[in-house]
């Protein structure tokens, strides 16, 4: 009986844990191509030129899924995203690291741009892949 005690309250306290683990969002980004890109995501519609500042930029390798983080995007619930256009940037990792980011801009050197938000990614899978 003493037993049982005991691992009812160690499964209570492992339950009451959720409260006060942090939770983070995310967008899911799925590289499938043959190198690493890099990745950062913005409010800026009805705009789509790049920051002038270098933004906050998440490297994925190749073949890598990961979450690009709501703190990330300046959004940490993700609130905006349920009714706001998110851009998604995809630029080659190379690219980034041999040119200036001002050459970037100027040259709008992006491979692919996403305009989503949580309905587009629901429709996509729940995840932007790219290619």
């Amino acid at each position: 009986m003493k037993k049982i005690i005991q691992i009812l309250i160690v499964f209570i306290v492992l339950l009451g844990c959720e409260h006060f683990a942090d939770k983070q969002y995310g967008i899911r980004i799925r590289n499938h191509s043959n190198y690493s890109i890099s990745v950062y995501g913005d409010y800026i519609l009805p705009d789509t030129m790049l920051t002038p500042n270098y933004p906050n930029i998440r490297v994925f390798k190749q073949g890598e899924s990961n979450q690009l983080l709501a703190t990330e995007v300046g959004d940490p619930e993700l609130e905006r995203f349920k009714n706001e256009k998110l851009t998604i940037f995809i630029f080659s990792t190379d690219t980034l690291n041999k040119y200036s980011w001002n050459e970037v801009v100027e040259g709008y050197k992006v491979l692919k741009r996403y305009e989503i938000n949580q309905q587009d990614l629901i429709d996509m899978g729940g995840a932007v892949t790219y290619p």
